[in-house]
């Protein structure tokens, strides 16, 4: 089972809206261009500002499964961090 995980970052929050003039964020782009099974995302922003991706993401990508994260993480560490 090929699974892609990865952080939703300030690129791929751009794609979903008005903002972004490069088209896809490299989420999407990757699920568009390579074949996985599940996608898993993490992110740290407010849900409400995530949530306009997802439903982005779900309606261009139908490999894409929508999934929340279990714990607020940094990616930039690899301890899990409290809020």
């Amino acid at each position: 089972m090929k699974v892609l995980m990865a952080w939703v970052g300030q690129m791929d929050l751009n794609s979903a809206s008005d903002k972004s003039a490069d088209g896809m964020g490299p989420i999407a782009q990757a699920i568009q261009d390579l074949d996985f099974d599940k996608v898993v995302l993490f992110y740290n922003y407010p849900t409400e500002k995530v949530e306009p991706f997802l439903v982005w993401l779900g309606s261009h990508q139908r490999r894409y499964q929508h999934s929340k994260p279990a714990l607020p993480v940094r990616p930039t560490t690899q301890k899990f961090m409290p809020s």
